[in-house]
């Protein structure tokens, strides 16, 4: 967080490490489910995201609960992924069942956008994260690809690009260079500019 603690979710709850000590919380009067799918910092506010009841804010000690469904609340139950695009200043959500999402902030109220329709053809991503160059990476097993405002989603490479097997993609990461560093069931595969440039196999 803003402090320079580290924030830990699990199925039971958070637990936030401040370099000597641990603090749990598990209470469902902040918490409305205690199952944490995702953890995000927006400058000096973190979004936590709860199993079925969508999305928690911290701020200066105070939590607030947008439930879904509501008029400040999102459009979905259950997140998946989140992954903030810096350059823009949206947080990119890929949520279970309801497709991908896009949150600004208007004023202190958070606007929710459909990026993609879970009927539709990018609707089915599983990862959301980060890009440093701007934007944010979507991926599931079989493909990656890059979302911003500007140019919308363009793909960026299949598994089958990466081995002619189509070696499932489990996460990946991007570097501020522009690589990717791809986690498959194969080992790490590294891209760049349209190709693999290494692969580190399971026993290197």
């Amino acid at each position: 967080d803003g402090e320079g603690n580290l924030w830990i979710g699990y199925s039971g709850g958070i637990q936030i490490f401040d370099g000597r000590t641990y603090r749990s919380i598990r209470d469902q009067q902040l918490l409305k489910e205690t199952r944490i799918k995702d953890l995000q910092r927006w400058n000096s506010d973190m979004w936590v995201a709860t199993g079925h009841a969508g999305i928690h804010r911290y701020r200066g000690g105070t939590w607030t609960w947008y439930q879904p469904l509501t008029r400040n609340g999102p459009p979905f139950y259950e997140v998946r992924s989140m992954a903030l695009d810096v350059s823009s200043q949206i947080l990119v959500i890929v949520t279970e069942v309801e497709g991908v999402w896009s949150m600004q902030i208007t004023g202190d109220r958070p606007v929710f956008r459909e990026i993609a329709s879970r009927a539709g053809t990018w609707g089915l991503f599983g990862q959301a994260r980060r890009d440093p160059l701007g934007g944010v990476y979507l991926s599931n097993a079989t493909m990656v690809v890059h979302y911003d405002p500007v140019d919308g989603i363009v793909p960026v490479l299949t598994s089958r690009e990466l081995s002619p097997e189509g070696v499932p993609i489990n996460d990946l990461a991007a570097a501020p260079d522009g690589r990717l560093f791809m986690a498959t069931d194969n080992g790490m595969y590294i891209w760049r500019n349209g190709g693999v440039t290494d692969h580190l196999g399971r026993y290197e």
